[in-house]
This record gives C-alpha cells, sequence and structure tokens, in this order.
C-alpha cells in the first residue's frame, strides 16, 4: 500500500499491507515484500517491548495489546500526512497527477486480491483507506437488507461497500481493536451520509464482543482476522454472532507449516499468531459450522509485486499527457512514447521512499527477507454457514 503515498485529503488514512508492500518486479529476480503485515502503518519508532511476549503464550493478550497501540499510533500520526497533503492541495504543492496516481495504485492492488471493477467505483476514494489480504465479497453474496458484521473494520472501506451491497434497508457493524480507526470510520461513515442505524463501528474485541447473539446474518473480515490471537475463541464468537442460517466469509493469511525456529531472533508478531491452514475444517467443525469450503486459488504472497502488465493498466489509465495536444492522437509513433512516457512515471512514482511499517522497515525482521513467504504463508477465504 505505498504508505503515506496512497493518503487521501479527506480523513486521516492507514492504507493496507496492500498498498504499503508494492514493489517493482524485477526481471532478474525480483524484490518480494516477505510479509503483508510489514506494510501496515506505524509510528517511527519502532517496538521496543516485543521480548515481553513470544509464540509460547500464545493466546496472550500481550498480542492484543501491541496490535492495538500499533494501529492506533498509525492512525493517529497518519493526521499529520493528511494535514500535510491538505495544505499541500490547497496551495497546489501537490501536483494533481500525483493524487490521481494513488488511486489508480490502489484501484490496481484491490482488483488483485479479488476487488470487482463495480466496487472499487463503488469505493470510490476510500479505495485509499483499504487495508487486508483479500476481498470476502464474492464469497459473502451480500443481499439487499442483511445485517453484515465486519471484524476488523479498520477505517471502514469494507463497511461502507457492505452497507451499498445490502441497501437502505440493511445495516452493517464494523468491529475494530483501534479506537483511533474506529473513531475515524465513523466520523467517515457521517461524510458519506450513512447513519448509525446503516453502518456503525465498535471499538471492541473480535473475540468477545458486545453484540447480542444472533445479530447478523453475514459475518465479514478482510486481514483483521489474522491478527486474532485464539482463533477458536474468534470462530465461536462469530458462530454466536449468526442467526441460524447465517454465514461467514473470512480473508485472512494462513500458514502453510509451522514457522521455522530463528536462533536469536523472532517472527514478527503478526505471523506468529496466524492460523495453521490445516487446523480450520477441524476448528470449525468443531463450532459447529457446515460447508466449510476454503478458496485459495488468489493465495500466493508475492501479489503486492508490481508486473509488467499492472504498471501498464495504470499507465494506461493515466491517459495521454493533456501538454501533447492532438499529436498523440493521430500518430502511431507519438501513442507509443506517451505510453512509455507513462509507464515511466508510474515507475518513477513507485520508486520513492515510503514510510517504515510496523515490522517493514524494521530492522528486528531484517531477517525475514532471507525467506520466500510464498512458501511458508497463504492469503485464503473461508466460508462457511451455521445451521438453520
Amino acid at each position: 500500500m505505498l504508505r503515506g503515498l496512497l493518503q487521501t485529503a479527506r480523513v486521516p488514512l492507514l492504507p493496507s499491507a496492500a498498498l504499503a508492500s508494492v514493489v517493482l518486479h524485477n526481471a532478474s529476480g525480483g524484490r518480494q515484500r516477505n510479509c503483508c503485515c510489514q506494510g501496515q502503518a506505524s509510528t517511527a519508532h519502532h517496538s521496543d517491548h516485543l521480548s515481553a511476549f513470544g509464540l509460547g503464550e500464545i493466546p496472550s493478550s500481550a498480542y492484543k495489546t501491541h496490535f492495538t497501540a500499533a494501529h492506533d499510533n498509525a492512525a493517529a500520526a497518519s493526521a499529520a500526512n493528511v494535514a500535510r497533503r491538505e495544505t499541500a492541495a490547497s496551495a497546489d504543492l501537490e501536483p494533481k497527477s500525483d493524487r490521481h496516481m494513488r488511486r489508480l495504485l490502489a484501484q490496481q492492488l484491490m482488483a488483485k486480491i479479488g476487488y470487482t471493477q463495480s466496487e472499487l467505483e463503488i469505493l470510490g476514494d476510500d479505495v485509499l483507506r483499504m487495508q487486508g489480504v483479500g476481498s470476502p465479497f464474492t464469497a459473502a453474496q451480500l443481499r439487499h437488507g442483511e445485517t453484515v458484521v465486519d471484524l476488523g473494520s479498520g477505517l471502514g472501506p469494507d463497511a461502507f461497500l457492505a452497507a451499498a451491497k445490502v441497501g437502505p434497508a440493511g445495516s452493517v457493524i464494523g468491529i475494530n481493536l483501534s479506537s483511533e480507526e474506529v473513531q475515524k470510520a465513523n466520523l467517515r461513515a457521517q461524510e458519506l451520509g450513512l447513519s448509525e442505524a446503516r453502518c456503525r463501528f465498535v471499538t471492541a474485541d473480535m473475540e468477545i464482543t458486545p453484540l447480542g447473539a444472533a445479530t447478523a446474518d453475514v459475518a465479514i473480515s478482510n486481514g483483521g482476522f489474522c491478527l486474532c490471537p485464539d482463533k477458536p475463541a474468534a470462530f465461536r464468537e462469530v458462530h454466536r454472532l449468526l442467526r441460524p442460517g447465517g454465514r461467514m466469509a473470512i480473508s485472512c493469511t494462513v500458514l502453510r507449516t509451522h514457522l521455522p525456529a530463528l536462533e536469536g531472533k523472532r517472527w514478527p508478531p503478526c505471523m506468529e499468531v496466524f492460523m495453521p491452514r490445516s487446523n480450520i475444517e477441524p476448528i470449525l467443525n468443531s463450532v459447529g459450522f457446515r460447508n466449510v469450503r476454503v478458496d485459495d486459488t488468489n493465495s500466493r504472497m508475492d501479489v503486492w509485486d508490481f508486473e509488467s502488465a499492472d504498471l501498464d493498466s495504470v499507465a494506461e489509465s493515466l491517459g495521454p499527457d493533456p501538454s501533447a495536444g492532438s499529436a498523440v492522437a493521430g500518430c502511431s509513433h507519438a501513442k507509443k512514447a506517451a505510453a512509455r512516457r507513462a509507464k515511466q512515471d508510474v515507475e518513477d512514482y513507485l520508486a520513492r521512499g515510503r514510510e517504515a511499517g510496523i515490522h517493514w522497515g524494521n530492522p528486528q525482521f531484517d531477517h525475514i527477507k532471507e525467506f520466500d513467504m510464498n512458501d511458508l504463508c497463504a492469503r485464503i477465504v473461508i466460508y462457511a454457514e451455521k445451521s438453520a
């Protein structure tokens, strides 16, 4: 998610792991962002308290404290970046082309993880607020009038999209540990004209929510479920929240295999709480879910790599340079030259520096670059139903 670069100038943003993790693919071997959570936003300082908890203590409240503080700090710190962009925009210091580029890049990345063109059009500039690992909407198949719970709702874009899908007769409740993100999501919902009856956000733990039993027809999640330390407890809570016949669609990252032991080092906390792929069906069956399905058709962890085709797509969306006049329209050579310039503009933009993330940019985790995350992890969508 091109942290910072893909921030819009409305409310403080925390663009998703996708945007912060995007890298240019290099034909000579490339440069792969090793962990999807490496791109999550953070404050400039790195966590010094990580040695206070570890794998042997899962499930541990220390993980929740770590994730909550990181996202709270990131959401608060992003306000300064947004204020800077608002000042730059009002003074015409930030080129309009840069603002347009951020949106196009975000749309391309979200399309790669399963969002449709029509969904991206509904989201508009809120695509810049997106976080996560994959779209739950294809599996969820939301219908008008349904009540939806969005677990790990972040800054709200998936909840806003869900609200559009269920319509005025439906409702969406976002659950999130970060009070800063909840505050900003509720503010954005008001800006979009969504009443609390249609879309609201609550600061709560997805393992123990304040919502009543049989509250929702559908539970969705895009990435937030990854950071839940006690997966069985979270799935039991989802089952409690669903009405009879309800369903869930959970997009998350799982472990293909056990994390290798690291002598004198540790894995990023987000990876430590990833659920083993082999645990999914046993846990869900024990909770009482039925018709369990796992979609791993779009599971690669290097989805954030920008291939040549991605650059071409964004460059094409940029359109011709207005200063080129009518010459481009009538000359094939001029068109090719314009296309090359547009592609180079995208590459130059992606090559700019960006801010450190919660774990990306933290030298404490440099060692994970030695691993291919496609061997260790997978992005999946878990679908299951509660018996009627």
